[in-house]
């Protein structure tokens, strides 16, 4: 966390021609327009939630409230690369769906994985490319599911 207060986008107008966020011809958002819609995400949850990145080029914020929690990571300047977040204290005796959203060159807030977790700590798995922003959204569901398959290996 920083000691920034307030910070501002300058310029958000669709007619300026320096504008990143919309196209100056069409008005049409860019890319960077869904970085704040997704930094938005997290600003509706309403609790700040500490995290840690050990990678230099990779940078992470979270956010919950009692039903759900968001995840935003973004590589603006490294290489693609693997990030493993560990989960802890979210699900309590719920289980949870996880929904990977990206954001980058080929994909706008496209959902390229869904997946369920139960227990009070898990960990996660996020691929996050040059250039781009993924959202993990995880949503406790109202019930533990019915049933667990098993392996034993």
């Amino acid at each position: 966390r920083s000691l920034v207060d307030k910070a501002m986008y300058y310029d958000a107008q669709g007619s300026a021609k320096y504008c990143g966020l919309f196209d100056f011809v069409t008005c049409k958002p860019l890319k960077a327009f869904y970085s704040l819609k997704t930094f938005n995400k997290l600003y509706k949850l309403g609790t700040w939630v500490k995290t840690s990145c050990k990678s230099n080029n990779v940078f992470m914020c979270a956010a919950k409230n009692e039903e759900e929690a968001g995840i935003m990571l973004t590589n603006y300047r490294g290489h693609d690369e693997t990030i493993y977040i560990e989960i802890d204290g979210l699900t309590k005796n719920n289980d949870v769906e996880i929904s990977y959203y990206i954001t980058d060159e080929n994909n706008t807030e496209e959902i390229k994985k869904k997946e369920y977790f139960s227990g009070d700590r898990f960990g996660i798995y996020v691929d996050i490319t040059k250039n781009s922003v993924v959202y993990v959204e995880i949503k406790k569901l109202p019930k533990r599911l019915s049933k667990w398959d098993t392996v034993n290996i």
